[in-house]
């Protein structure tokens, strides 16, 4: 349903058809004219379908409309992939995202390729997704995480990783807490993560109790 010229009045009748469906994976309503009302609308579908790929990019939606979503999203369990490229992201709808992204236990892919997100609303993001202890993202495009990271407080050796590496590290971070319990340490020593044994960028003198106050709690990220 790409470039279709869909209005919210068309997507409330699409939302109307599609409600409570068993089968629907995909839906596509990029490069439409959706706006606020049909961010709300799928957010409110999201509910009774089950549906793993939803992409809403290149449409006029706003801060309401993103929140609207996010909301549903932090506690879906379906939502595989998400595509907001083309939307303008500032601070306030980048915190929604942040929101979405300390909760939300299945995401695999966040697409915000031509978002406009500044710095602040960047690193709200990346907060989000490292203050998860339940992150399942594989994949995040439209800016580098790894800056972001280290200005939370992480280890310098860190900013020096793509994307999926550090997303990589991020749930090897909190896969580990168990063991160092049981070990008595607190420290994660930086040099057992496979994403920086695969890249070089191992110092052994390096742990994660070298973060001055990384968020842990999803609420500390808005």
């Amino acid at each position: 349903l790409s470039f279709n010229n869909i209005t919210c009045i068309g997507t409330e009748a699409l939302m109307n058809a599609i409600w409570g469906s068993k089968t629907l994976k995909q839906l596509r309503l990029d490069n439409n004219r959706i706006k606020d009302r049909g961010a709300q609308l799928v957010s409110v579908v999201l509910t009774s379908v089950e549906l793993e790929t939803l992409n809403i990019g290149f449409n006029k939606i706003t801060y309401v409309g993103i929140k609207a979503l996010m909301k549903t999203l932090s506690r879906n369990n379906s939502l595989r992939a998400l595509t907001l490229s083309g939307i303008s992201l500032d601070t306030a709808a980048a915190k929604t995202v942040a929101y979405m992204l300390a909760y939300n236990r299945k995401l695999e892919a966040l697409f915000v390729d031509n978002c406009s997100v500044g710095f602040h609303a960047q690193r709200h993001i990346s907060a989000g997704i490292i203050s998860n202890k339940n992150i399942n993202i594989y994949s995040l495009t439209g800016f580098r995480i790894a800056p972001l990271v280290v200005s939370l407080g992480f280890p310098s050796e860190l900013e020096k990783l793509t994307n999926e590496q550090i997303l990589e590290f991020c749930r090897e971070m909190w896969l580990r807490p168990e063991q160092h319990e049981t070990s008595g340490e607190d420290d994660v020593n930086l040099s057992n993560c496979d994403c920086l044994q695969s890249s070089g960028l191992i110092n052994n003198q390096c742990s994660t109790s070298e973060r001055s106050s990384g968020p842990v709690a999803p609420d500390s990220v808005v």
